[in-house]
């Protein structure tokens, strides 16, 4: 399982989804100022300001980005799945040991500094393609 923080995080958290911040930026560009327009659709002042100015993007999320492009994953996932219905079973340990391997071949940059696949980046391969059996 991803390591669990016990402390409490500090600062605010999004209470909004893109869907409200979209709108409030369209109401922005018809002519709402900024301060009218997170007050309206209850967000920060800031964060409206920086995604109206570019400084961000719309669709921002919290916390770093995968550390393997998404469609790298999605290939590791098919080749898992096609492995499987063949019949040829794929332990983590040879799953983790392929994949470190494949991100030296093609030299994923990342993040993180020296990044390798390992139990929290497997927990999270099967949070986010729902591999849980």
């Amino acid at each position: 399982m991803p390591r669990t923080y016990t402390h409490k995080k500090r600062g605010k958290t999004m209470n909004y989804d893109t869907k409200q911040l979209a709108d409030a930026l369209k109401a922005h560009q018809n002519g709402m100022s900024i301060r009218e327009a997170s007050k309206a659709y209850n967000i920060p002042k800031s964060t409206l300001a920086d995604r109206a100015s570019g400084r961000y993007e719309v669709n921002v999320t919290h916390g770093r980005p995968c550390a393997i492009p998404i469609e790298v994953e999605k290939k590791i996932v098919e080749t898992v799945k096609v492995a499987a219905e063949r019949g040829i079973g794929i332990s983590r340990k040879q799953l983790l040991l392929r994949t470190n391997v494949l991100c030296q071949r093609i030299q994923v940059h990342t993040s993180y500094k020296n990044f390798h696949a390992g139990k929290n980046w497997w927990e999270g391969l099967k949070r986010r393609h729902g591999l849980y059996t």
